[in-house]
């Protein structure tokens, strides 16, 4: 056999099948022929072009329009779908479709598609653009600390907050068993969800949204459990126990065990389901949630002075507005001793300047804060001053309020305290949250001043001056009056209208302290005071000296005013004298402002500045008494054990005082007036 003329015959035979394929195509797009595509769409672009071979081999009945037709159909329709429901993925998914399957392949109808006309640049230039567009530029400023969320105002985060916790308290307490819980009983008879709402918004009026939704979390997943156990709640304390122990077993953390112990003391008092009193009572179960090892609290640290002092520079001479503007922020909240949370709700800030212009305080008024129901601060805001001069000398206030200027923030009405920016630098609604703060301070200061074991966050903010004070030896009380904490002296507190006088002016004088090198706060107990150290006495400002006068007799009056009520039978030696007690507690509120120029005490001598390690002297004619509920010091006549000097009764609540006390003791005004009375 020639192989040539096999050759030959392979030509022959395959130029015959393209002439009668381009004779079909021909044919196909001849606008004679009947073809009508099953598609309006032209697929001549897909298809070869027309030969010029000759077309005498075809038959004469040859209809080259439906063989392609009739080859078009035959060909599946496909849907849109999803890349996982078709084609490999869906035999790849499927349990039942062997790897041998996947080798049958057919032909399938393409899908039509639109073909645009390339543009006049070139290839070149389309690829770079697409390559250049999918670049994505990392961010290495502050803006990479700052979380891309939508907007909200804190007030409406915690509006949002609420409606949530609302919500699942709910559909939490609709599954309750209301035996004997009124509350219960009254909610779960309710037909519609807005009722039932109403409820729970009049019982929770006065708890935090956080403090909701963590309570509420807690009691879910608790009743999850028990309900798979076939438990509805209330449990008994037996069920609450096994519960506890189970946790205990999966290795559940101590904090989640506290919330679940917290969670049912919630339930019983606000919520008032009274069959959970003996869980409350249980000390098996408190034990077993409270359990936990011996560790040391992970507190924040305080910044250091050489970290202040780096927040001043920025301020001073950063580059960028926002970085300047975060600086003062924090330097705010740190000479404030401010909460984050708190200094962002701040609803009006004042400048406190003398009368040659120039600013001594920074001042925000902040409505919700975490104090906000306490007595002396119930329906009050929270007055949050700070020094207008740290440990630097310059004055950090006039620059951060010119940052703010510059920035357009000053409107606290359409702004927070320090408002969190976009990605195109301008200012929006929403605050600066603690976790970006947290992050941001981390990022100014760096890893030179971060040292190892450090926790720099928000609330370092809080503790850096308190503890200044406390290493310097400011006294309990001031410190407690400086850091925003309730305390026993409420009375004085509220009636005071300037109860941090005294304390911010020995903070002043600290912080004089630490700028002229004399205190170091970052030292060790035995190098922190240097020669020249003077006892701590407010003397800073002449001005806050006079107020400590006026504060320390409205505290006298204040405690004279409640150690009455406490007493069960008080007694005066006369009606003059009794008019005269009345008198001065109707007359406390006048006593107590600090820019009160006049004084129903004006006979008493001119009081220095109240210094803490003085003593008083007591005359040896005079017995000196304690009161064991109030703590306040009085006096009698050596050979007076029945009626004190201000003619109260010598009652089972007094006892005598034989020590020495301190110049900022309580002490009652009366008595002490009379101390060196011969009668």
């Amino acid at each position: 056999m020639d192989p040539a003329g096999d050759s030959n015959e392979d030509l022959l035979s395959w130029s015959h099948v393209e002439n009668q394929t381009a004779i079909g195509v021909h044919a196909l797009f001849d606008p004679g022929t009947d073809y009508e595509p099953s598609l309006l769409t032209d697929f001549s672009a897909m298809l070869p072009t027309v030969s010029d071979a000759s077309l005498d081999m075809l038959a004469e009945d040859y209809n080259s329009g439906m063989i392609v037709q009739s080859a078009w159909q035959t060909l599946p329709t496909r849907e849109l779908e999803m890349p996982w429901e078709g084609d490999f993925w869906s035999k790849f998914l499927d349990p039942n479709v062997s790897a041998m399957d996947f080798f049958t392949r057919g032909l399938k109808r393409p899908m039509p598609f639109h073909a645009e006309q390339s543009q006049t640049s070139s290839a070149s230039d389309a690829v770079e653009s697409r390559v250049m567009a999918n670049q994505v530029v990392e961010v290495k400023s502050f803006l990479q600390h700052i979380r891309d969320v939508p907007i909200r105002t804190w007030r409406e985060e915690r509006e949002a907050t609420w409606e949530v916790a609302v919500r699942r308290w709910v559909a939490l307490l609709d599954q309750w068993n209301s035996t004997d819980t009124p509350l219960l009983i009254a909610l779960q008879k309710q037909e519609i969800f807005v009722a039932k709402a109403q409820i729970l918004v009049d019982v929770f009026y006065n708890k935090a949204p956080q403090t909701l939704m963590k309570r509420v979390n807690s009691l879910s997943k608790m009743c999850g459990t028990l309900h798979e156990q076939g438990i509805v709640f209330p449990c008994t304390e037996e069920q609450f126990y096994r519960f506890l122990k189970s946790e205990v077993n999966m290795k559940a953390p101590a904090s989640r065990l506290k919330a679940y112990f917290e969670s049912i003391v919630f339930s019983r008092h606000v919520v008032g389901v009274e069959s959970l009193q003996g869980i409350v009572n249980s000390r098996r179960c408190l034990g077993a949630a409270l359990k936990t090892a011996l560790t040391c609290p992970r507190q924040a640290t305080p910044f250091t002075v050489e970290q202040l002092c780096k927040l001043h520079e920025i301020l001073r001479a950063g580059e960028e507005l926002w970085d300047r503007a975060m600086c003062g922020m924090i330097l705010f909240c740190t000479y404030g001793r401010s909460r984050w949370s708190d200094s962002q709700h701040a609803e009006g800030l004042l400048q406190d300047r003398d009368a040659e212009g120039t600013l001594h305080f920074l001042e925000i008024k902040s409505a919700v804060h975490k104090t906000a129901r306490a007595l002396h601060l119930r329906h009050m805001f929270l007055p949050v001053a700070a020094p207008a001069v740290g440990v630097t000398s310059d004055c950090w206030g006039e620059q951060w309020l010119q940052v703010r200027r510059m920035l357009g923030i000053e409107s606290l009405s359409k702004y927070p305290l320090m408002p969190a920016p976009d990605s195109s630098l301008e200012p929006t609604e929403r605050p600066v949250s603690t976790s970006e703060a947290k992050r941001w301070m981390q990022y100014l200061l760096g890893d030179g001043l971060i040292k190892s074991g450090m926790r720099i966050t928000s609330h370092s903010c809080k503790c850096t001056c308190l503890s200044f004070m406390a290493k310097r030896g400011a006294s309990y009380e001031d410190r407690l009056v400086l850091g925003y904490h309730t305390n026993k002296l409420r009375v004085a507190m509220t009636y005071s209208r300037d109860s941090a006088a005294r304390p911010l002016a020995l903070l002043q004088q600290v912080l004089q302290e630490i700028r002229d090198g004399v205190f170091e706060p970052d030292c060790t107990r035995s190098g922190r005071l240097k020669s020249g150290a003077k006892p701590l006495s407010g003397e800073v400002q002449s001005s806050a000296v006079s107020a400590d006068i006026d504060i320390e007799k409205g505290l006298d009056l204040a405690m004279d005013s409640l150690e009455t009520n406490l007493e069960a039978e008080p007694a005066c030696p006369d009606a003059g004298e009794q008019v005269e007690c009345v008198a001065d507690v109707q007359d406390l509120e006048g006593h107590a402002t600090t820019d009160s120029s006049d004084s129903s005490g004006a006979d008493l001598p001119a009081w220095a500045p109240v210094v803490g390690h003085y003593v008083v002297t007591i005359p040896e004619n005079k017995r000196l008494w304690m009161n064991c509920k109030t703590k306040m010091f009085h006096l009698s006549h050596l050979d007076h054990v029945k009626v004190l000097l201000c003619g109260r009764r010598i009652t089972a609540s007094f006892k005598k005082h034989e020590d020495q006390i301190r110049f900022d003791s309580a002490k009652c005004r009366q008595c002490f007036r009379l101390i060196n009375s011969e009668h």
